[in-house]
């Protein structure tokens, strides 16, 4: 039996073959830039997250160490996340909610 005879590839639940695609690999150099090799240009953390929201694999490397950073640099894109969203929130609720007002002394209390 050839190659070509042996089992289809495994597919995902909607019928369609699962596409293996390798990750894009993004260096980070020691200055602390991120260099995506695919598309042989510099880019943020904002978009690295646009790609994985996209869809897309993402592997960060040190670029001397070869040491993959992938797992810190998500945590990275969590923490600013979630910091932009506390500041937008933060913002909306000192815009839009009311503060309380004390009295002060000698101002119509008791």
């Amino acid at each position: 039996m050839s190659e070509q005879d042996q089992a289809p590839a495994p597919q995902a639940g909607n019928g369609a073959p699962q596409e293996r695609k390798e990750p894009k690999v993004i260096k980070r150099y020691t200055n602390r830039k991120l260099y995506d090799t695919v598309e042989s240009r510099y880019v943020t953390l904002d978009e690295i997250a646009h790609m994985i929201k996209g869809g897309a694999e993402v592997k960060i490397i040190d670029n001397r160490s070869k040491e993959d950073l992938t797992s810190v640099t998500l945590a990275q894109i969590i923490f600013e996340e979630e910091k932009k969203r506390s500041q937008i929130e933060g913002a909306w609720r000192h815009r839009y909610v009311p503060q309380g007002r004390r009295s002060e002394p000698g101002e119509g209390g008791r």
